[in-house]
């Protein structure tokens, strides 16, 4: 496991998904703001304005700290782990390509005691060390059995930021 810091693709990943966090909480707090806001003056007492922004940004701060705190730290630190895994394939799923036809599904199902097509593993799935990646067609073609993955992740968050073939 190596750290090392961000690049502009892992930069640009860890605040998207971080602005779209802020605009999520916003969007909360101000729903919910102003379901204060007609339940109020549905019972006949009338809140202040400024009492009801307040309460819609504090309540966005508070689901924001508590949905993007690690994000947050991956913005300040800037820094991913970058781990090597060595990649084995799926190839034995004959029995759920055995299900891909209506019949067979069916006579399948009745004897699988529960397994169903949604089960089936991804078609670019691969096994790398002890987890399970979906990887993109093009990298998945390119990658075989034995062969090592580089997984970089966020620090703190441990948000999958990208995979490459070493």
């Amino acid at each position: 496991m190596e750290n090392i810091s961000f690049n502009t693709h892992d930069k640009r990943k860890v605040f998207r998904l971080l602005a779209t966090r802020i605009v999520l909480s916003l969007l909360a707090g101000g729903a919910v703001a102003t379901m204060v806001y007609f339940i109020s003056s549905k019972e006949g007492f009338y809140l202040p304005a400024g009492l009801l922004v307040i309460i819609g940004f504090l309540l966005a701060s508070v689901i924001l700290i508590g949905t993007s705190r690690l994000l947050m730290a991956d913005a300040v630190n800037k820094k991913k782990t970058v781990t090597q895994k060595t990649v084995q394939k799926n190839t034995s799923n004959d029995f759920f390509k055995q299900m891909e036809s209506p019949v067979s599904a069916r006579c399948t199902q009745k004897q699988s005691f529960g397994a169903s097509p949604n089960d089936a593993p991804n078609e670019y799935e691969v096994q790398a060390g002890d987890e399970k990646l979906i990887l993109s067609p093009e990298l998945y073609d390119a990658v075989h059995d034995g062969d090592e993955l580089a997984i970089h992740r966020s620090a703190k968050s441990h948000l999958l930021l990208q995979i490459t073939k070493i």
